[in-house]
């Protein structure tokens, strides 16, 4: 069984459906990679950049969620936004929360 590891880079405000308006607030992605890994052992490192660009309103936070199917498991989420890495909570500025 393998076991997915997530390295999450720039998930800043995050993620609304593509180019979502709403309630005055707009958002794009300016950039979306994602670069997988295969390690030695099998397991999978997925490292995703984005460039989320505000058009309009204000962000105070965002979702990002995926299917990993039956088999994966996400574990080592890290979050950085310009190079400065959130740390694990919620509800707070440079905050942010992973599960399974």
């Amino acid at each position: 069984m393998r076991r997915l590891t997530l390295l999450v880079f720039l998930l800043l405000l995050l993620l609304m459906p593509w180019g979502v308006a709403a309630q005055g607030q707009a958002i794009h992605w300016g950039r979306f990679d994602i670069v997988v890994d295969v390690q030695d052992n099998g397991d999978l490192r997925f490292t995703e950049t984005q460039q989320l660009v505000v058009d309009s309103g204000t962000f105070r936070f965002g979702t990002r969620s995926f299917d990993t199917g039956g088999l994966g498991l996400v574990r080592n989420v890290q979050v950085a936004e310009g190079g400065q890495p959130f740390r694990p909570g919620s509800d707070q500025p440079g905050t942010f929360s992973a599960s399974d």
